[in-house]
């Protein structure tokens, strides 16, 4: 008798394999001799649901992006905090604060540069204002009732989101940019500040 196969399972396992490589080797490792030495499968079994690389790690990037949404999701449902401390666990969710985290950017940042990365870039970036606006509207003492999706109004609450965006991005860029000379606290530390310095301007 055949033996039947869970084609969405062994997607799944591919796909988890090639986010372990993706993590621990860069974007440069992940080939499909890789994934067959990482997995025990078959180059053609690789190539059947995956039949390029774009689609190989396109998929497995989508899997590392739901993990930091999730994280991201867990830190906004900790409610009961104060809205300063909620925004700052929501934010620290997108800075490279450990090694993993710091692999998880890295690998973006090599996706992003790929003639298939557009689609991935304009992603992160909608994901990523999105959340500062739920964390502008939680220290303006609003929760937010659905996904901001469109700038916020006034125009003075998006250009905080803005801000916010720009420290989560620009403390991403400084940690690849100037290895070993940004380290978690001082990530911490200056998200901390700019989310005094937007409270102070919502008072």
């Amino acid at each position: 008798m055949p033996k039947v196969v869970d084609h969405e399972q062994r997607r799944a396992e591919i796909a988890d394999a090639v986010r372990r490589i993706l993590l621990r080797d860069g974007l440069a490792g992940a080939t499909v001799r890789a994934v067959v030495a990482e997995t025990g499968m078959s180059s053609g079994a690789i190539r059947h649901y995956f039949p390029n690389q774009e689609e190989l790690v396109g998929f497995a990037t989508g899997g590392i992006v739901e993990r930091i949404r999730g994280r991201v999701t867990d830190a906004f449902d900790r409610t009961q905090r104060t809205p300063r401390a909620r925004v700052l666990d929501i934010c620290e969710q997108f800075l490279p604060t450990d090694e993993e985290r710091a692999m998880e950017l890295a690998v973006f940042a090599d996706v992003v540069r790929q003639p298939y990365g557009a689609r991935w870039a304009r992603s992160s970036f909608d994901g990523i204002r999105v959340t500062t606006r739920v964390c502008v509207l939680l220290l303006a003492g609003r929760e937010p009732r659905a996904v901001p999706g469109a700038p916020l109004r006034p125009a003075r609450l998006e250009r905080l989101a803005e801000r916010l965006h720009l420290v989560i991005d620009g403390l991403g860029a400084q940690t690849t940019f100037y290895p070993g000379l940004v380290d978690a606290a001082a990530m911490r530390t200056a998200l901390a500040r700019v989310v005094d310095d937007v409270i102070s301007e919502l008072a």
